[in-house]
C-alpha cells in the first residue's frame, strides 16, 4: 500500500476508536484531517437492489478518469479483470461473514478513462454509516499509480486493523501531499 493509502487507513481507524462504534458515521470524520483526500475521494451507496453508485466522485478523479462518475453504476467502469476479482472477493467475504457484513478493500487494479486510456489505481474502500438513513455506504480513496498485476484484499472492517494495513513508522508521511 502506498503511505497516502495508509494515512487515509490511520484517519479511519482513529476516527472508529474516537466515536467507539463498529463504524463511523459521515460526520465523524474531522473534516480537516478528511481535506487533503477529499479531492481523491468517492462516496458510494447502495440502492435497494444492492447496486453500488458514486453519490460524489473528488475532483482529481475526475481529472484521472476523465468523467464525473456521480451518479454512476460503479462496476459499467471496471475492466472485465477488475470486476471479476470484485466479485469474487465479495462472493469470499459474504460467504464467510454474511451479506450484511460491513466491509473494507484495497485494490490495485487498472480502469478505463472516459478518454480511452488505461489508468492504473489504488484504491482503500472503507465503510461508514449515513446519518440520514442510518445505510451502509463506502469511502474510497482513490491514488492514481502505475503497478503491474492486479491485487486486492477484502477484510471485515469491523474488526481490527488487518496486519498489512499499517504505515512503515521510519518512513515520514505528509498527508497535504496526497
Amino acid at each position: 500500500m502506498t503511505d497516502a493509502a495508509l494515512a487515509f487507513a490511520d484517519l479511519w481507524y482513529e476516527t472508529r476508536a474516537a466515536t467507539g462504534a463498529a463504524l463511523p458515521s459521515k460526520n465523524d470524520f474531522p473534516l480537516r484531517r478528511l481535506r487533503p483526500f477529499m479531492a481523491r475521494l468517492a462516496l458510494i451507496r447502495f440502492d435497494a437492489h444492492r447496486i453500488a453508485r458514486y453519490s460524489l466522485f473528488g475532483t482529481r478523479l475526475v481529472s484521472d478518469f476523465g468523467a464525473d462518475m456521480t451518479g454512476e453504476i460503479v462496476h459499467e467502469a471496471m475492466d472485465p479483470e477488475s470486476l471479476e476479482a470484485l466479485f469474487s472477493d465479495l462472493g469470499r467475504f459474504f460467504g464467510e461473514h454474511g451479506m450484511d457484513a460491513p466491509y473494507g478493500r484495497w485494490v490495485e487494479g487498472q480502469a478505463q478513462a472516459a478518454t480511452g486510456r488505461k489508468v492504473k489505481y489504488e484504491s482503500l474502500s472503507l465503510p461508514y454509516m449515513e446519518p440520514s438513513d442510518q445505510s451502509f455506504r463506502l469511502m474510497m480513496f482513490v491514488l492514481h499509480v502505475g503497478i503491474h498485476e492486479i491485487q486486492s484484499r477484502i477484510f471485515l472492517a469491523t474488526g481490527s486493523r488487518p496486519d498489512w494495513m499499517f504505515l512503515d513508522p521510519t518512513r515520514p508521511l505528509l498527508a497535504e501531499n496526497v
